[in-house]
């Protein structure tokens, strides 16, 4: 272990190991440094990217929301800047509080108006509505469009939103039906019930009975008010029946305070007194059904149904308190929230990317110029690369013409000295008459030598003068003649025959000579 004087001497005198460590210790800290702004450059690459991201999708949702706002400015012609600020801002808060996104509230908005709901209330409309909507498990445009046309058929004086809305779910509480159901079907019936009179309890009372038999809301309705008409109908035995039992046309009963259920009990005592059945005393199927499913034995549980109707206030209020909570509602909260945020974020934005547009569109000539110059410099590459190719296939197709004679020699040479396979021949024996097939044979040990003698014959390549001079005589000339010696002096002459050869030879003798005799000398193939 070092003292402390040794340390001192060493710091003092030797520094050496000191700086070492220092200069490592700076390598180490340049390259953690060098990591972190890696890191760093990367990261701020992610945000950037997301920034964009985000930025574009802030423009699209706000354009989206402006939009629609329009739309909805279209049927208030003579709303100021201000009141569409103020609408604006109505609309963000709605979406928040009730997890509704804008896309949703917009329209909805639309519907309202469009319907008849003051601009000054709409948004308490749309409160009525978007509870029904959340309680009866339906789209708020779907709530909207079924308590608008309950309110436009009674008037806003008989009949308020939340009384509807609490009316129609206290139906659905009853039937078998459902709130988006009464709101696609309650047009065939609502016109004629408030014409006549009829309050809208009875018309929801009488549904929540014959929907609780197995009747189709939507057939439902349609007998409801064929029973209405017929009991109403001047001169219809029906109406005639009615107006004798009780004293007054149906419409004076109603409205005098009578409900629909008084009214088939009086035309049931007439059924009894004449002993027919209640749907004999109706012109029509729809409204004998009708009759039928809302008197008799069933006539108890329509009187129940009616006085639900009367303690129906809070209905609504009460199947949304049940639905508004739990996790998907915080998430449905959530995703609104975000939403909003999105359109502000692209509201904020939008006058900037708006002057950058119109920017685009006035110089959009110049743009175009500036891209189509781009093109017409890549075609330009793009041509002088063609011509390359041209002119390199040009000098193939020179270069192919060139060596195609030698080519051929080549091939001939090959077929010719019998190294490789090229096709059988077909040949036609003159004597038999018949064509023979012949597959040259591929030289084994490389070229023929002939050193030794032998005889040739069919075109062969093959070595002369490998171990000395040598005479290549054809063997139908005169060999004397050729050696240009005396026919008296002798001559040692060598004949080298392969076996098959020989066999070819003579056998192609005796074959023709088997001809001339008529006997055969030979047997074989």
């Amino acid at each position: 272990m070092a003292t402390i004087a040794e340390l001192m001497v060493k710091m003092g005198m030797d520094n050496s190991d000191f700086n070492r460590g220092i200069a490592q210790t700076e390598s180490k800290a340049n390259s953690a440094f060098k990591n972190i702004g890696k890191f760093a450059m990367a990261g701020a690459a992610v945000v950037g990217a997301a920034a964009v991201a985000m930025a574009g999708k802030s423009l699209a949702e706000f354009a989206n929301f402006e939009k629609g706002m329009q739309e909805v400015y279209t049927l208030l012609p003579d709303i100021s800047g201000d009141a569409m600020g103020e609408m604006e801002q109505q609309v963000k808060d709605f979406a928040r509080e009730f997890g509704v996104l804008p896309e949703k509230t917009i329209p909805a908005l639309y519907q309202a108006i469009s319907a008849g709901v003051p601009q000054d209330n709409v948004f308490e409309f749309l409160e009525v509505a978007q509870k029904a909507a959340k309680g009866g498990v339906t789209e708020l445009e779907v709530a909207v469009d079924g308590i608008t046309s309950v309110i436009n058929a009674y008037g806003t004086d008989v009949l308020s939103a939340a009384q509807a809305s609490d009316l129609m779910f206290t139906a659905v509480k009853k039937g078998k039906t459902t709130f988006d159901e009464l709101s696609q079907s309650l047009f065939q019936v609502i016109p004629t019930a408030s014409a006549l009179g009829v309050e809208f309890g009875d018309v929801t009372a009488a549904l929540a009975s014959m929907t609780a038999q197995g009747t189709p809301t939507r057939v439902a309705t349609t007998q409801l008010r064929q029973l209405f008409v017929e009991l109403s109908k001047a001169g219809g035995e029906a109406a005639t029946t009615f107006e004798s039992m009780s004293g007054k046309t149906f419409s004076a009963f109603v409205r005098e305070g009578g409900n629909v259920a008084e009214a088939l009990q009086l035309m049931q005592i007439a059924a009894d007194e004449q002993n027919v059945s209640m749907a004999d005393m109706f012109g029509s199927v729809e409204a004998g059904n009708a009759a039928l499913a809302l008197s008799g034995k069933n006539m108890e549980g329509f009187i129940g149904n009616l006085e639900e109707m009367g303690n129906a206030a809070g209905a609504t209020d009460a199947a949304f308190n049940t639905m508004n909570q739990g996790v998907s509602v915080t998430m449905e909260k959530i995703k609104s929230s975000v939403s909003i945020a999105m359109i502000e974020v692209g509201e904020r934005l939008a006058p900037t990317f708006e002057r950058f547009g119109n920017w685009v569109i006035e110089n959009m000539p110049a743009i175009e110029d500036t891209i189509v110059g781009v093109f017409e410099g890549v075609e330009s590459i793009v041509d002088g690369v063609v011509a390359v190719f041209d002119a390199a296939h040009s000098a193939i197709e020179a270069v192919i013409d060139i060596l195609a004679p030698a080519i051929k020699l080549y091939k001939e040479f090959i077929e010719l000295s019998g190294w490789e396979y090229t096709g059988s021949k077909r040949a036609l024996d003159q004597e038999s008459g018949t064509y023979s097939t012949y597959i040259p044979p591929t030289p084994k040990g490389g070229l023929s030598q002939l050193a030794e003698g032998g005889i040739v014959t069919r075109p062969t390549v093959a070595m002369v003068g490998e171990a000395g001079p040598e005479a290549v005589l054809p063997l139908d000339k005169n060999l004397l003649a050729i050696l240009g010696q005396n026919k008296s002096e002798n001559i040692n002459l060598t004949i080298q025959i392969d076996g098959q050869t020989l066999a070819r030879q003579t056998y192609e003798h005796f074959r023709r000579e088997d001809k001339l005799r008529g006997t055969a000398l030979v047997i074989g193939g």
